[in-house]
C-alpha cells in the first residue's frame, strides 16, 4: 500500500488528505460559514445543512453571524425546537416553497 497522497502520478496514493481539503474549502464557500448573512433570498445554489435538497428555509440565531439552511422537509421536522430555542426565519427560497412567516414565529 502506497502512504503518499493522491495524485494523476501516483493513483494508488492517499485520498483522504485530497478530500479533506476538498471538503473544508466547500464549507468555507457555504453561505452559512461566512461571517455575515447573505441578503435577498435563497437560490437554487444554497443546500439544505442536513442533505443535499435545495435549502428552502434560513434560520438564524438572534444576531449571532452564522446561519442554518433548511430544506422544507428539515425545516418542518425541527421548526418546534428552532422557535423554542430562538431561532428565527431570516430568509426563503421562493423558488421552493412560499415564503414563511419572517418574524419567527409558527404558523
Amino acid at each position: 500500500m502506497n502512504s503518499r497522497e493522491w495524485s494523476p502520478s501516483n493513483p494508488d496514493g492517499d485520498l483522504a488528505p485530497l478530500l479533506q481539503r476538498s471538503i473544508d474549502a466547500a464549507k468555507r464557500r457555504h453561505p452559512s460559514g461566512k461571517a455575515e448573512p447573505m441578503a435577498g433570498t435563497l437560490t437554487a445554489a444554497d443546500r439544505c445543512d442536513r442533505c443535499p435538497a435545495a435549502a428552502a428555509y434560513r434560520v438564524q440565531k438572534d444576531d449571532a453571524p452564522l446561519a442554518l439552511d433548511f430544506c422544507g422537509h428539515h425545516f418542518r421536522s425541527n421548526a418546534a425546537d428552532l422557535y423554542a430555542e430562538g431561532w428565527t426565519v431570516t430568509l426563503g427560497n421562493p423558488d421552493v416553497v412560499g415564503l414563511p412567516d419572517l418574524e419567527g414565529t409558527p404558523s
